[in-house]
């Protein structure tokens, strides 16, 4: 079995401790009350990766949700930030891609004009549990991470991985390799399109609002190098983060 085949079997495990080696004090951060507007002003092909995160309210995780011709806000919200996602796909380079994070009933919609200019690659599901937030009637326990590129043929993905499972109660590996344990990956799994955030890590732990550290980095090491341009927009930056 190919090394890191433990990957389809097991989510792959988020922590934020990627932020030693990509920082964002060289990325270009736009806030949401500037887009898109800003973005109309940046030149053409002059960034390697956009991350967009929209605002959202997470109580909207629960709430119903049906399209309709007088849902006024829901239509300005699809329209905004779908120029935003138009005015990226002519920001990012040959080599570039497009990284939008946000609910699951919002990306659908915003997947779309993503895929008018770019080619889509992965949807990741991002556990994100929060038990304040009701049933109705199940619980809704993720986000979406979206990923477009400019070209497939000339683009990349950095490959990453993570420790294997191991069992708590025996130490030993939890994938057996179809009993070839001599054939894995001594750097570990490859990581799987479901990541799951530490259920003991504190929910303020961020440094943009609604969107995890874990993801953000772990977003960055898959899809950029040091020394990219990277730019984030629409991003609110929590004021003064929190970590516990």
């Amino acid at each position: 079995m190919p090394d890191g085949a433990s990957a389809a079997h097991f989510p792959s495990r988020l922590t934020a401790s990627l932020s030693t080696r990509f920082s964002l004090e060289a990325a270009e951060i736009i806030p949401s009350s500037a887009c898109p507007d800003a973005l109309r002003e940046l030149p053409s092909q002059s960034f390697d990766l956009m991350f967009v995160c929209p605002p959202f309210d997470p109580e909207e995780r629960n709430a119903p949700f049906k399209l309709g011709e007088n849902d006024i806000r829901s239509h300005n919200y699809i329209a905004r930030w779908s120029e935003c996602i138009s005015e990226g796909a002519r920001l990012l380079k040959p080599t570039g891609s497009l990284l939008i994070y946000g609910l699951p009933r919002w990306l659908p919609f915003l997947g779309v004009e993503a895929g008018k200019s770019l080619a889509f690659k992965y949807w990741i599901a991002v556990e994100v549990w929060d038990e304040r937030v009701p049933r109705n009637p199940l619980l809704p326990a993720q986000a979406g991470l979206l990923l477009y590129v400019k070209d497939e043929k000339r683009f990349t993905m950095n490959r990453v991985r993570e420790p294997h499972r191991m069992c708590r109660a025996c130490g030993d590996y939890l994938a057996d390799w179809g009993g070839k344990k001599h054939m894995r990956n001594p750097a570990g799994a490859a990581v799987s399109d479901i990541w799951l955030l530490r259920r003991d890590a504190p929910p303020e732990a961020r440094l943009v609002r609604n969107l995890p550290d874990a993801v953000l980095y772990r977003a960055l090491e898959l899809c950029s190098t040091p020394g990219h341009s990277v730019l984030l927009a629409p991003c609110d930056l929590v004021e003064e983060p929190s970590y516990g």
